[in-house]
């Protein structure tokens, strides 16, 4: 009876496990919507970098587009990284740029510390700054300073890029971030850890460098990892993204660069 009851406690604490991330993952694809949605209407009416600062930005457009119950709050002082480490809250760089930040609450209770760059810039290829491109970062809690305060749970990020035909992400990254590969493997890396994951889009990359030290608790990737871009006709050289903190760039910015689809690199996986 012993070991009958102990197998029945860790079948319901897998199945409460597999509930609460499918709410978590739910609730982060609603979210996505929402801001999408928000951003989008406030590109089209050339709202998206009229703002002086973050607090300006969100109190007097983002709440035309958005239902906020409460200005100027703040984050978890601590955070608990995918790798199941708990580390301080850090400090968000982006480019050469310094953006402003401020903290609200959505009517539904998600408290979120927004980063804003009305300097952003439309896309750039290959050998740019990427986050320059950056005009929103947002962290998000879903259950304000209550726990588990973890990523990829309960807490996340949205990042918008480009002024133009902007784009918003929100990915979720698979904790096994060891895998390295050619970026013909990378796709069939991504499937073998979960079929539900796939290689992150360039965007999608870019927002998990620049909240690296949010997401996996360190300022890595510090090394190169695959998108399924690519930036010439021919398609021979996939764009790669170095992380923040990377010695190729002093000002812990991210950087894009073209290699060949045969070189060894990490493979990220996200989640749909």
């Amino acid at each position: 009876m012993g070991i009958i009851g102990v197998v029945s406690v860790l079948t319901l604490q897998s199945l409460i496990q597999k509930t609460n991330d499918r709410e978590y993952n739910a609730s982060r694809q609603a979210l996505l919507t929402r801001f999408s949605d928000a951003i989008r209407l406030m590109s089209l009416n050339n709202e998206l970098t009229s703002s002086s600062d973050a607090e300006d930005f969100v109190k007097n457009y983002l709440s035309k587009y958005m239902k906020i119950a409460e200005f100027g709050t703040n984050h978890p002082d601590k955070i608990t990284a995918i790798n199941g480490k708990t580390y301080n809250k850090s400090v968000y760089a982006q480019g050469g740029y310094s953006p402003t930040k401020y903290g609200f609450v959505l009517n539904n209770g998600y408290t979120v510390y927004l980063y804003y760059n009305p300097k952003c810039i439309n896309d750039c290829l290959a050998n740019c700054y990427a986050a320059n491109t950056v005009c929103i970062n947002a962290i998000y809690d879903m259950n304000g300073l209550k726990g588990p305060n973890k990523a990829g749970k309960d807490i996340g990020f949205i990042t918008a890029f480009y002024p133009d035909d902007t784009k918003v992400v929100a990915p979720l990254l698979h904790s096994d971030i060891t895998k390295t590969g050619t970026f013909n493997e990378a796709g069939q890396i991504c499937s073998s850890l979960d079929k539900d994951t796939h290689v992150p889009l360039r965007e999608e990359a870019l927002g998990i460098s620049l909240n690296a030290s949010w997401y996996v608790g360190t300022r890595a990737p510090s090394k190169y990892i695959w998108t399924p871009y690519t930036i010439d006709k021919a398609q021979n050289y996939p764009t790669q993204l170095k992380g923040m903190g990377a010695s190729i760039q002093d000002d812990n910015s991210v950087f894009i660069r073209a290699s060949s689809k045969n070189s060894s690199l990490s493979v990220y996986c996200v989640k749909y």
